[in-house]
């Protein structure tokens, strides 16, 4: 009760005596918030030997200065980092508070004064000293557009860009980035931090990256933005039945439409990154043989195929097909796969896989029958034409993560005990099969 009374006072000598000479702490503590002199609180806090009360006294003080010069000592100089931290909270001068962030020994201290820093100029180069954690942390809180934009052209660190990339709202840089930026993840944040519908459609019209192009196709459902990217794209990357594509997940012509567009989209690709990714037999696919489409693009993309085969290009249709059966009509369908390795619009190779429907059925599938694909004739009559030995067979197809390309590669080894270590360690069944048949055929007189 003494505590509010003292808190509606405001005698100024009052509550100075009340300050130095009340025996009740919480009594002192409302005095000393009510003092406006601040050479009273500052002489109250060299003579109190209540240590509590001379930090409040000195928290009150740096609330109530607005001289710059007293708050920057403290900030600098004072051992307290309770009370460094305070002033510089109330601190302005960009260019100390760059400093403080800079070479403050707390933590605290420093994260308080790079909150402050609103100059992107300043804030940068103090972000490229922070750990790449404690940098994107930051970022993530920023919201002044200008400083994120900083961020993202200046900072060095790829994933601290992207933290400020996502919190863009410049729908020309996000699709600057979505287009040009140099690896896979940065265009997919920005593609993925685009929210007008005429700039995903500029970037799905633009893109000639697959892997943007089919994540954008399940964003834009404009009929008109589809007939364009139908017109526009001269190989057809993306079929007729996308302008009819039902917006039901898992209808018959819409996985059609889409097969079709991953395996166009897949053998055009010159997006090594994304290849990769696609080739990577761990990740699991029900289109499993887009796994050696991407090995097989890859090998294409290489110098030393280019240096020998002129123009090579890669061709690949996939669609599911149908058959109808019994009194009520039911469609059943399966895939067709097929392949074409050409130079200079020469076909050097082609194959096609198509499911072979059965005769009759007892019940009617759920799922596709989907076709087994086998693309090792395929790609040894690229090896061939190229006229790779054996030890450009070994770096350029023994290592690819598609075991199409290690079973080729292995058809053209003859070092036995590299192909009993791959029959041991390879983790693909039908590569260790392959080694083992090798091996045996090596061993013929």
């Amino acid at each position: 009760m003494r505590a509010l009374a003292v808190v509606r006072l405001d005698d100024q000598v009052m509550l100075q005596q009340i300050a130095r000479d009340d025996i009740d702490r919480d009594v002192r503590r409302a005095a000393i918030n009510g003092i406006t002199d601040l050479g009273a609180l500052a002489t109250f806090a060299a003579t109190e030997r209540d240590p509590s009360l001379v930090d409040f006294a000195r928290i009150v003080m740096i609330q109530k200065t607005s001289d710059p010069a007293a708050l920057e000592r403290i900030a600098l100089d004072d051992p307290d980092p309770v009370l460094r931290k305070l002033a510089v909270k109330r601190l302005a001068d960009p260019a100390l508070l760059a400093r403080i962030a800079r070479s403050d020994p707390d933590r605290k201290v420093r994260r308080a004064a790079l909150d402050r820093v609103r100059d992107g100029q300043l804030l940068v180069p103090l972000l490229l000293e922070l750990p790449r954690e404690e940098a994107i942390e930051f970022v993530r809180q920023l919201t002044d557009q200008d400083v994120l934009r900083q961020v993202w052209s200046g900072h060095a660190d790829a994933d601290v860009r992207r933290a400020a990339l996502v919190k863009l709202t410049d729908s020309n840089l996000l699709i600057d980035a979505a287009l040009n930026a140099p690896d896979w993840a940065t265009r997919e944040a920005a593609v993925d931090a685009l929210r007008d519908p005429a700039a995903l459609a500029h970037v799905l019209l633009e893109t000639r990256n697959m892997g943007i192009r089919n994540r954008l196709l399940q964003r834009v459902r404009d009929p008109q933005v589809l007939a364009a990217l139908e017109r526009k794209d001269a190989e057809r990357v993306v079929e007729r039945e996308l302008a009819n594509r039902s917006d039901t997940p898992g209808t018959t012509p819409a996985r059609s439409a889409e097969r079709g567009v991953l395996c166009r989209s897949v053998a055009r690709s010159d997006d090594r990154e994304a290849l990769r990714q696609i080739a990577d037999e761990n990740v699991k696919r029900e289109d499993a043989y887009l796994h050696a489409v991407a090995a097989l693009r890859l090998l294409l993309l290489e110098s030393r195929i280019r240096s020998s085969i002129a123009q090579p290009s890669l061709e690949c249709k996939a669609a599911l097909t149908s058959r109808r059966y019994g009194p009520g009509s039911h469609d059943v369908f399966g895939e067709s796969v097929s392949i074409r390795v050409l130079s200079a619009g020469e076909e050097l190779a082609k194959e096609t896989w198509a499911v072979k429907f059965p005769y009759m059925l007892t019940g009617i599938p759920r799922k596709p029958f989907l076709v087994s694909v086998d693309m090792v004739n395929v790609i040894l009559k690229v090896v061939d034409r190229a006229q790779l030995d054996e030890s450009e067979v070994r770096s350029l197809l023994l290592t690819s993560p598609a075991a199409d390309m290690r079973r080729a590669a292995i058809a053209r080894l003859s070092d036995t005990a590299l192909l009993r270590r791959i029959e041991r360690t390879d983790s693909g069944r039908g590569v260790k099969a392959a080694a083992s048949v090798r091996l045996k055929a090596l061993a013929l007189p």
